[in-house]
């Protein structure tokens, strides 16, 4: 009998035992598959990146992956290639038409692009200056253009306050500082502070004749102050390579220039580049090199036709 009980007992204890771990086991399962993040399908969006890809959605949160790093550095056979090329030259078609434009907008600083970049005063001579009370532009684009300071104090006209002045006298001494006075940024009624360093490195480029060269007209520290400070540093280059590769399409002879000029650029600011070329030589064979789809069939539909 005394055996039998002891038997008894010991099978009790080890159904005890079985019991309890069934329990935790089952507690513990719970507890852990109820606190882990439930797997979802992620929306099939996509996000591109400044280089031109694009990513998807992904983890348990579903955010968009992280873009690839973008490196500016260029090889050095792509940046040679801007600058042994031909010398690059003003096509008189493109000034021409272009002044047309600036006539029939009497816009001030059209003109001034213009005579900065054909040394002509008469561009400069051409600016109607219809009220002096709004400041007179013509002798703000006579200062600009030879680089005479004298002729900045006329900029004002009769307006009675000192902005134009100040704005032309900070780009002919290339003086980033003087674009933080309070009379500039009443005067001008914008953001001057923000907007007056870009037009101080841009017409002083554009004086120095640096405007079909990208490399020389985005180099050292200059191209930084050429936007708002909350844009990243990458678009800002970006976008000062754009602006030149842009003036020598838009200005320059076809021939005197090539599709290399666009390896500067990076994504859809690249291919939009081959397909201005390709238009402007009226060659189907640039918009092969177009990646993305949809730049490409718009470049041989138009290229197509001519």
């Amino acid at each position: 009998m005394k055996n039998q009980k002891g038997i008894t007992l010991l099978i009790a204890i080890i159904i005890i035992l079985v019991v309890v771990l069934i329990g935790g086991g089952a507690v513990y399962y719970y507890y852990a598959t109820k606190t882990q993040p439930k797997s979802a399908a992620c929306t099939e969006e996509a996000k591109v990146c400044p280089d031109g890809s694009s990513v998807g959605r992904t983890g348990p949160n579903c955010e968009f992956a992280t873009c690839p790093a973008i490196d500016f550095v260029q090889p050095a056979d792509e940046t040679a290639e801007v600058k042994k090329g031909n010398v690059i030259e003003i096509d008189p078609q493109a000034i021409e038409k272009e002044r047309q434009v600036c006539s029939k907008n009497n816009d001030s600083f059209c003109y001034l692009n213009l005579a900065l970049m054909t040394d002509k005063k008469e561009m400069c001579e051409a600016i109607i200056v219809d009220d002096l009370k709004k400041g007179d532009y013509k002798n703000f684009c006579l200062a600009i253009l030879q680089k005479d300071i004298t002729k900045c104090q006329y900029a004002d006209g009769q307006s009675g306050i000192k902005a134009l002045s100040i704005l032309c006298s900070a780009i002919v001494k290339k003086d980033y500082g003087m674009c933080n006075n309070n009379e500039l940024k009443e005067g001008m009624g914008v953001e001057m502070d923000e907007i007056c360093p870009g037009w101080v490195n841009h017409y002083n480029n554009m004086a120095d004749k640096k405007f079909f060269d990208p490399v020389a007209y985005c180099q050292g520290n200059d191209y930084k102050k050429r936007s708002f400070s909350t844009v990243f540093l990458y678009e800002i280059k970006e976008q000062c390579y754009l602006e030149s590769i842009n003036m020598i399409i838009d200005f320059a002879k076809p021939s005197s220039y090539d599709q290399k000029i666009c390896n500067l650029l990076i994504g859809m600011n690249k291919d939009a580049c081959y397909s201005k070329v390709a238009v402007k030589k009226k060659d189907i064979n640039i918009c092969g090199m177009i990646s993305n789809s949809g730049i490409k069939d718009m470049c041989l539909a138009v290229v197509g036709s001519f």
